[in-house]
Formats: C-alpha cells, structure tokens, sequence
C-alpha cells in the first residue's frame, strides 16, 4: 500500500510486519527489553491499541521523553473489526506524513538519511511547543 494524502480506510488484514521486527518494551520492573507486537491491522489499529499509544505517549511526556504527542483516540464504525475486536485511531501531532519510527534508528541508525534525522530532531521542538502552550 503506497502512501497518500487521500484518506484510505484500514483493511482488516493482518499486517505480518509488526508481528515479526523487535521494538523497545519494557519489562515489569521498567526496564528495556526487545519485544514483538500481537497481529495488527494493515493500514489500522486495534481501538484497545489506539488507547494504550494515547497514554504512552503523554506518559513519556510527563516524564520528558521525546514522543509524538497524541491528540485523540475514535472508535471506528462496528463493521471495522480485525480478529473479532474493535479497530480505532489515534490522531497523533506530526509535521510529516511518512511515518518514521524509533525502532528505525535503533535497528538501522547507519541507513537513515538527513530528512529523517532531521524529523526525529523536529518531534522535540513540537513537544517543547507543546507542553510551553498547553494548560
């Protein structure tokens, strides 16, 4: 699926990707650890899911991590289901369409380029702005 500015709705196909490349967890006692995510959505998200990335992220803000900072989390309407479950979205603020990931620098620091390394530099400057703007 190529990227685009029209919306696309998410099918409900398993994304065999995220289930098969590690990315950062963490373990009982908050420690880092490698982990794989359960069967995701392709081009979609779980509702459950889209809760627990809204308050990750303002979890780590609070604790002054650089993070995305996310704005909302929907439902989407009851025939947009994956493996029996509810899909969702998280409305996330981004000054970028592609969707860069950490995971990206831990796994292939080497290979990212300077719009890319440029992004990550940028999500600290929106959460500054954030967080010196918000109530």
């Amino acid at each position: 699926m190529a990227y685009s500015e029209k919306p696309i709705p998410p099918s409900t196909e398993e994304y065999k990707f995220t289930s098969s490349i590690p990315h950062f967890g963490f373990t009982e006692e908050g420690y880092f650890k490698a982990v794989y995510s359960e069967p995701a959505p392709y081009g979609g998200i779980l509702h459950r899911r889209a809760v627990q990335e809204y308050e990750n992220s303002h979890i780590m803000l609070a604790h002054g991590v650089p993070s995305q900072v996310s704005l909302l989390v929907a439902r989407l309407p009851a025939r947009f289901k994956f493996m029996d479950e509810d899909m969702g979205i998280v409305a996330s603020l981004s000054e970028e369409i592609e969707p860069f990931r950490l995971h990206l620098i831990h796994f292939g620091e080497n290979e990212l380029n300077e719009p890319e390394l440029k992004y990550y530099k940028s999500l600290r400057e929106i959460n500054r702005y954030f967080w010196r703007h918000s109530g």
